[in-house]
């Protein structure tokens, strides 16, 4: 009498890699700056929004969701970086998101090297625990923040004016990790560019 109780997909994919955790963990960049605290982060805030997610590994076949979340996710190679820049929904990457090669390098160019969305990440900083950079329209970066050059459309922004959220089309950049006021705006956000 329950009807239908099959899985039914989400309409958000978040991207998780082990090998992201193990090159956080490998070369740590903050003291409390750990891969599964990101990860963790951006998933409560999309259920905090009451919406759904599914846990894809980076090679899974996406193009059916109309979200795409790859925080963190600091390999991406060039087929990666294809497949996201034409996905049909909103894509979003980073923090820290295609900073190293496989053998821990910096790649060159610059991350986060997407087709269409002019954004490079120059320099980077983990900020201390406690401190934090306020962002216009409520939030804040905390932990990890990333100096951006770039031509792509800001959407949030520090209070000084350094670029948090950067978009283009369909593609974003986040340049920073939020504070929880800062993930649910833009959670927010987003889900609100899907009508979801």
């Amino acid at each position: 009498e329950m009807g239908d109780v099959s899985a039914a997909a989400a309409d958000v994919a978040l991207l998780f890699d082990y090998e992201a955790a193990w090159q956080f963990e490998t070369q740590p960049q903050g003291a409390d700056c750990t891969y599964y605290a990101l990860v963790l982060d951006a998933y409560s805030a999309f259920r905090r929004a009451g919406v759904s997610l599914d846990i894809c590994h980076p090679k899974d076949d996406v193009s059916e969701y109309k979200v795409v979340l790859a925080p963190g996710l600091v390999f991406v190679d060039d087929g990666d970086r294809q497949r996201l820049s034409q996905h049909p929904g909103t894509v979003v990457l980073g923090p820290r998101a295609a900073t190293k090669t496989r053998t821990g390098a910096i790649p060159i160019p610059l991350p986060p090297a997407i087709p269409g969305l002019d954004v490079t990440v120059s320099r980077l900083e983990s900020l201390m625990p406690g401190l934090s950079e306020p962002m216009e329209g409520g939030g804040s970066v905390i932990r990890w923040f990333e100096e951006i050059d770039g031509s792509a459309d800001m959407v949030f922004a520090t209070f000084d004016g350094r670029p948090v959220l950067l978009a283009a089309d369909r593609v974003m950049y986040l340049a920073g990790w939020l504070d929880q006021e800062g993930w649910d705006r833009f959670a927010a956000y987003v889900l609100d560019r899907e009508g979801l």
